[in-house]
């Protein structure tokens, strides 16, 4: 019952949304379909109900040898016996089975036909009944070599008023020698279409460029394509045209440094079609935005970036969208960038540790020039009575550092002091290392925050710095005391040197450590003094 070389299964198609719909409104309906066998009425026992049907073809235009596939759906389901439906070609240029059957508690059985030969293209009824009850449904049948219609299809599926759209028509098999002519139709000027296309011999598909037209609302246009007697048809959606509304900038104003954004907004959001929307700037070399923004299928807004430079005096720079004609325009200020605001950057301890007694220099650096009138600084101690400084120092206008001295009396062990400067209620402090006149230590001299323990040691100290952290280190810079030695890798808890150290004098190095976490390094200053 199939054309060679197709099968049975090539005409098995997946249920459509409406069958699935039918499906379920029947479920629940009770009243059982005739049990065995029976066509047309004869053969099989009666009920009171007898169920609608319903027939969908894989296709309404068959060529000449070619196998169709026609699906039946049946309400309510078919008993638990199974239902056989009769079917009946109305003339002989289809063959088609008897009768269908449908399994028991199922809605769905299928048949196959298959066309025969013919000279001229032929209507031809397809009808299945059950009892008193039949669905018919109208196929054509084409000579052998006919080319018939598949489709007709617009792209994109919606479009806007002005936009391109493409109405591809498209056949089953290849044109034949010398091409065919479809007569080409839409019920609505809104997508205007030529009265014909034609297909070159061998292709399959035509396009057709067209241009939806004006509306003033949301209109669906019919499309229906005609060769030898057969039709089929499409749509698509027309929806107003889609003008330029607005554009915005954010901000408004701002400097060379930060740039701003533009919005563009339209009336109809973004269909299948590459829709954009022109740029300009009046002084690129001020504001420079990109040649066009883009719009996303079903998008409204779009955003594009304006880039900014530095300028010396306040300057206006008109951004301007533009499509289909209408441009709307927006005004960015760039101002000049302000100067870094001033501020405390660092405090600084020259030398940083004073053995015995003595005077350090501590310098307090500035993130810009102080502005006119010059900045009193408020400085301290963290132990006045270790090291003492002055309770503020002032930076000239125009300064950006001011030193002061910070006295050390004689101690009689080895501490670090922090002598901090306050500004703007935020505070920065460097660290002073103090140690007695005789005797070894070894300071931080970095206020980094790692986890850490620096600990005071004697001049025949033979252990000088111990860790919380395990891991490895090394000396990244500088010069150890001689006689002392690193040890790596070393555990939690252990310390990092071995050795005595052999001469007297100030040391400063900086150690690199490599742990679980992140590598980090410290600066220390290793003072040896004789015994």
């Amino acid at each position: 019952m199939f054309a060679t070389g197709r099968s049975a299964r090539a005409l098995i198609r997946p249920l459509t949304g409406s069958a699935v719909i039918l499906a379920a409104l029947v479920a629940t309906a009770t009243p059982a379909l005739a049990s065995g066998g029976g066509g047309s009425g004869s053969g099989g026992s009666s009920t009171t109900t007898t169920p609608p049907i319903q027939l969908s073809p894989d296709s309404t235009n068959v060529v000449a040898g070619a196998t169709d596939g026609i699906q039946v759906v049946v309400s309510p389901a078919a008993p638990s016996a199974g239902e056989t439906l009769s079917v009946k070609a109305s003339n002989a240029s289809l063959t088609a089975p008897s009768s269908v059957s449908i399994s028991g508690g199922s809605f769905f059985g299928q048949f196959a036909v298959t066309a025969n030969t013919v000279t001229a293209v032929t209507p031809v009824t397809v009808t299945v009944s059950l009892g008193t009850t039949s669905a018919s449904t109208n196929l054509t049948v084409s000579p052998a070599g006919t080319a018939t219609l598949s489709s007709v299809t617009a792209f994109p599926g919606v479009a806007a008023s002005g936009d391109a759209v493409t109405v591809d028509v498209s056949l089953t098999s290849s044109a034949p020698p010398g091409g065919v002519t479809v007569a080409l139709a839409s019920d609505s000027p809104a997508l205007p279409v030529p009265a014909s296309v034609s297909i070159p011999a061998g292709s399959t598909l035509a396009q057709v460029p067209t241009t939806a037209g004006s509306v003033t609302a949301a209109t669906v246009v019919g499309l229906t394509a005609s060769l030898s007697g057969a039709a089929v048809s499409g749509h698509v959606e027309i929806d107003p045209s889609r003008d330029l509304t607005t554009l915005a900038l954010s901000p408004a104003s701002t400097d060379g440094t930060q740039g701003s954004t533009g919005l563009v907004t339209v009336s109809v959001p973004a269909d299948g079609n590459n829709f954009t929307v022109a740029l300009q700037s009046s002084n690129p070399a001020v504001a420079s935005v990109p040649a066009s923004v883009g719009f996303l299928n079903g998008q409204q807004t779009a955003s594009f970036p304006i880039s900014t430079t530095a300028v010396g005096a306040s300057t206006d720079v008109t951004i301007t969208a533009t499509s289909a004609g209408v441009s709307k325009s927006a005004t960015l200020t760039v101002v000049p960038t302000p100067p870094p605001a001033f501020d405390v950057s660092t405090v600084s301890l020259s030398p940083a540790v004073i053995v015995g007694a003595g005077t350090a220099t501590a310098t307090i650096t500035a993130t810009t020039a102080a502005p006119a009138g010059g900045v009193t600084i408020p400085v301290s101690s963290s132990d006045s009575k270790l090291a003492s400084v002055p309770a503020a120092v002032f930076l000239p206008a125009g300064s950006t550092s001011v030193s002061f001295p910070v006295t050390v009396p004689s101690q009689s062990s080895s501490v670090t002091v922090g002598i901090s400067a306050l500004f703007n209620n935020r505070g920065r402090a460097g660290q002073l290392g103090v140690t007695p006149a005789k005797g070894g230590t070894l300071l931080q001299a970095s206020t980094a925050s790692q986890v850490l323990a620096p600990r005071p040691v004697n001049d025949s100290a033979t252990t000088a710095l111990g860790f919380y952290q395990g891991g490895t280190a090394s000396v990244e810079s500088g010069q150890l005391p001689p006689g002392i030695s690193l040890i790596s890798p070393f555990r939690p808890g252990e310390f990092v040197f071995s050795g005595s150290p052999q001469k007297a004098g100030t040391y400063t190095f900086v150690l690199k450590f490599t742990n679980v976490t992140t590598p980090y390094t410290m600066a220390y200053v290793w003072v040896i003094t004789p015994s």
